[in-house]
């Protein structure tokens, strides 16, 4: 065997472009978590070096318009990139020097998701104590270009080389700052800017803080601190032409359902559960709420799985844990809840899509933990659900009695009303063990004063004879009759008849 030459140049070709844009983000709104990402970790880096206070930093995310098109930016100011290694920085591909244990984002690959939905994608960054500001502009129409099917494949480094300007020009001395602006929006970068669902984005995604107004942060961070994991925030604004507001977390102390009969309710969170390893490797927390039924609100429905704060996919991974521990059908009980699980082991690693994490020994003693503390979850919810519907059940039977009652109200046989007395007994019964096992007194005494009103309604039904005894006799009558005109004069048979139906209308009227 002959060992031969490797080229002294590996061809990467300009497709591998698309792989790092579009293929690897399927949401355009996931473009904007990497610049957020990349902005956080800036703004930890100048609090490590203090160049800004524990509690300082912030980001804001702009969105404007120029010549009829619109334009996306976000600005933080964090750290910024030195001039001496700016440019190398913004243009390399799968290299960085951050580090999993201390950032967010590490791969060196988020820079560039801007590509697929803009025109242009311009980074300015500058650096505390200098005077200059750095400033590299990619020509993303030339770069799509060279990832269009058909086209010749060219080196990566060639076509990056053709597609990228770069200048400096004067700042403050003072100034630390990265601002990245995505500008000339294309048609398939339009969903970021849409006001609602860029709102709604950012505030599931992004680290941010809790609303002042939820009732429930002191807990949340205490166990935080108590399990060792560490929560960092940073102030994050939105500004829609002059509308400018601040980002908080969506959770709220009363929170919007859907009842399983499909009615709209709402659920007032009571208290909190946290719960977590004490190596410090999690922890999360649970709202503890009335379980009205599924959570009809998409930004806090289920478990959000969040590494340095920033959420990891959405709620599929609660749902495949609890799907792996119980019934399939269970994974439905996830959308009946709310919470979040902090990730604190930082040998647990988000992949690169960052819709999940990458298997490993740690990651695996988390889930095998969770699984456990999903399906109890579960098992409580299954139990309030039997629960709700068996009160659902009492409901209906009680509706069925009260047509029942009005439709008997001129008059009713005493077995008649019985039947109904019987009927309301055994929905009582019900109502009492569903009581003993959790049901809202409330509820459980409203439709308890219901039975009570029905069957005082019952006793202002006048009594009827039953009707059923009187066909017998007319039936026993008939019988009667045939007999005797077999065995007696017809005009007898006739006679004796006569009477007994004298009598028999006597005792009807």
């Amino acid at each position: 065997m002959k060992q031969v030459d490797i080229p002294e140049r590996i061809l990467v070709g300009s497709y591998f472009l698309e792989t790092l844009t579009t293929g690897m983000y399927e949401n355009p709104l996931h473009c904007v978590r990497e610049y957020v990402q990349n902005s956080f970790d800036a703004v930890l880096d100048a609090r490590r070096a203090t160049i800004l206070q524990s509690a300082q930093g912030t980001i804001g995310i702009a969105v404007t318009s120029s010549s009829g098109r619109k334009n996306l930016t976000i600005t933080d100011d964090g750290s910024g990139i030195a001039s001496a290694s700016a440019i190398e920085t913004l243009l390399s591909l799968g290299n960085s020097a951050k580090k999993p244990v201390l950032h967010a984002g590490f791969r060196g690959i988020g820079r560039l998701a801007g590509i697929a939905y803009c025109q242009t994608l311009r980074f300015t960054t500058s650096s505390p104590g200098e005077t200059i500001e750095t400033i590299v502009e990619f020509d993303c129409a030339l770069l799509r270009g060279s990832m269009r099917p058909g086209t010749r494949a060219r080196d990566i480094s060639d076509v990056i080389k053709e597609a990228v300007t770069a200048t400096v020009s004067d700042a403050p001395a003072e100034a630390h700052y990265t601002k990245v602006e995505l500008l000339s929006l294309t048609d398939a970068g339009s969903e970021l800017v849409e006001e609602q669902r860029l709102t709604e984005y950012l505030r599931q995604h992004a680290p941010v803080d809790y609303a002042p107004d939820f009732g429930h942060v002191e807990e949340i961070l205490e166990a935080a601190a108590r399990f060792g994991v560490n929560v960092p925030t940073v102030r994050l604004t939105l500004s829609v032409g002059r509308r400018k507001s601040e980002i908080f977390k969506p959770y709220r102390d009363v929170l919007g359902g859907q009842a399983e009969g499909g009615n709209t309710t709402v659920s007032k969170i009571r208290e909190v559960e946290t719960f977590g390893d004490a190596d410090g490797a999690w922890f999360g927390w649970f709202a503890i709420t009335d379980f009205p039924g599924e959570i009809k609100d998409e930004a806090v429905a289920g478990f959000r799985f969040r590494m340095k704060n920033i959420q990891i996919d959405g709620v599929g991974i609660a749902e495949n844990l609890l799907s792996e521990t119980s019934a399939t059908t269970d994974r439905r009980f996830t959308r009946w809840m709310v919470g979040e699980i902090f990730i604190g082991d930082t040998l647990i690693v988000p992949n690169a899509r960052r819709d999940g994490f990458e298997e490993g020994e740690q990651w695996t003693k988390v889930q095998n933990a969770l699984r456990v503390i999903f399906a109890d979850f579960a098992k409580h919810i299954r139990k309030i659900s039997a629960r709700r519907n068996s009160m659902a059940k009492v409901k209906s039977e009680l509706a069925t009695v009260d047509d029942k009652v009005a439709e008997l109200s001129s008059g009713a046989t005493r077995e008649q009303k019985r039947e109904i007395d019987r009927t309301l007994s055994k929905q009582l019964k019900s109502l009492q063990r569903n009581l003993n096992r959790g049901a809202d007194e409330k509820r459980v005494s409203l439709l308890t004063s219901q039975i009570k009103e029905l069957r005082e309604r019952i006793e202002t039904i006048p009594e009827n004879q039953d009707t059923r005894k009187f066909v017998l006799l007319e039936t026993t009558l008939a019988t009667i009759g045939e007999v005797l005109r077999r065995h007696v004069q017809e005009e007898t048979a006739l006679m004796v008849e006569s009477e007994i139906a004298e009598r028999l209308s006597e005792m009807e009227s």
